[in-house]
């Protein structure tokens, strides 16, 4: 993520070519499909971003 950018504005990764979009309080995958979704979430893990762009919800 752009240490510029605010947490709430769009977010893409460019290490993934695109393949995602993530704002605030969604993550898109441009292509459908259960082996796309699982390549951009593998992807997140990978780059340490998972955690920044899915955050856990309080019970």
């Amino acid at each position: 993520m752009d240490p510029a950018r605010s947490p709430d504005e769009p977010q893409h990764n460019e290490a993934l070519a695109g393949c995602y979009f993530w704002c605030s309080d969604g993550l898109i995958v441009r292509d459908a499909g259960i082996g796309n979704m699982t390549h951009v979430l593998a992807g997140l893990i990978k780059n340490g971003d998972f955690t920044q762009i899915l955050q856990r919800l309080d019970d």
